[in-house]
This record gives structure tokens, sequence and C-alpha cells, in this order.
């Protein structure tokens, strides 16, 4: 009877532990709206690209001050000037996930 006993429980707390599991990975809760379940969506997508955007601005800065100067930017003057939004002479994080998020909603546009 013990036996039988620790298996349902097991298996009961296995099954509790592999549901929370699903909704921490990212799956939808039924209970959103579709609203709530696209703003989500958009919020890990956008999560993922600063990360992926601070990875590259780490590589790139070579002084290691959080930002890229004219000096070390890799690419033409002119992509420089287009993310540089504010025309400080340096490119941040956010001004880089600004630009490439105008230049994709420019191509939906298209």
């Amino acid at each position: 009877m013990r036996k039988v006993v620790g298996t349902v429980v097991l298996t009961v707390m296995g099954l509790g532990l592999a549901s929370t599991g699903a909704l921490a990975r990212g799956r939808q809760d039924p209970q959103q709206t579709r609203v709530e379940q696209r703003q989500a969506r958009r919020d890990r997508i956008r999560a993922r690209l600063e990360q992926r955007v601070q990875a590259r601005m780490a590589r790139v800065d070579r002084n290691h001050d959080g930002v890229i100067s004219r000096d070390e930017w890799p690419g033409a003057a002119k992509r420089f000037d287009r993310i540089d939004r504010n025309g400080d002479g340096v490119v941040t994080a956010d001004e880089v996930v600004k630009a490439m998020a105008a230049r994709r909603l420019a191509r939906r546009r298209r």
C-alpha cells in the first residue's frame, strides 16, 4: 500500500512540476487574452533582441565604456549617423534597438 501511495504522490507532484515548467518556458497561459499574449510575445522578442545587441556591443566596445563611439564603429559613417538619433557622437544599445525596430517597421510597410 505504501508503495502505491508513494507512486501516486510522486506522479502528481511530477505533473504539477511539468505544468509549471511549461508556463515558465513561455507557453501561453490560457487565461490571457490574445492582446496580452501578443504583448507577452513582443516583450520576449524585445528581450532577446536587447541581449543580442548587448553582446554585439560588448565585442565592438574597445574601451568598455558601454557605448560605441565613431572610432569604434566598424560600419559606414552614414549608418552610424542614422543610428545615433540624438547626435551625441556615441551609439547606445537603446539607440541600436530602436533603429532596428524602425527598420523592421519600414520593411513591413513596403
